[in-house]
């Protein structure tokens, strides 16, 4: 059995404490771990998680994906959007999509980029209770988000 933590956690940084209790939860056993009851649309999904990197950070980005294949992205300061392919487990950004321009400061400019990166790189998703992982073709995670309550 396998146990992971999916929430972040600041110890000794930013003023944070140097102790922690952490919330473990046991990790799918079945191929994919998608549980057929969930699905990626329709929900709003915000990234917690970039190349194994937690975030710490007010604003972070966030993903909705509608039933056609629309996706609208948040990335720390822009808004992107165009068409995905995300069924049965597998993940697909399009090379080319549309999206605003507006000046960012440096560290909200990096976080975009890393997004939109981690982005074209996924190959497939996994649903685990509230979070989403994306995973490349070698099988690593890439993001992490997680469901944003309504």
């Amino acid at each position: 059995m396998k146990f992971r933590s999916t929430t972040a956690t600041p110890v000794l940084t930013r003023g944070a404490p140097n102790s922690a209790e952490l919330v473990l939860e046991m990790m799918p056993r079945r191929a994919g771990g998608n549980d057929p009851d969930q699905s990626i649309y329709d929900i709003n999904w915000e990234v917690y998680e970039i190349a194994g990197r937690m975030l710490i950070v007010d604003n972070p980005p966030s993903l909705t994906v509608e039933q056609d294949g629309q996706f609208g992205l948040y990335g720390g300061c822009n808004r992107f959007t165009g068409t995905l392919d995300a069924a049965n487990g597998e993940f697909s950004m399009p090379g080319n999509f549309a999206g605003t321009k507006m000046a960012c400061p440096e560290d909200q400019e990096k976080l975009e980029q890393d997004t939109i990166q981690a982005l074209s790189e996924a190959v497939a998703y996994v649903i685990n209770g509230t979070n989403l992982a994306l995973r490349n073709a070698a099988g690593a995670t890439v993001l992490r988000l997680r469901k944003l309550p309504e």
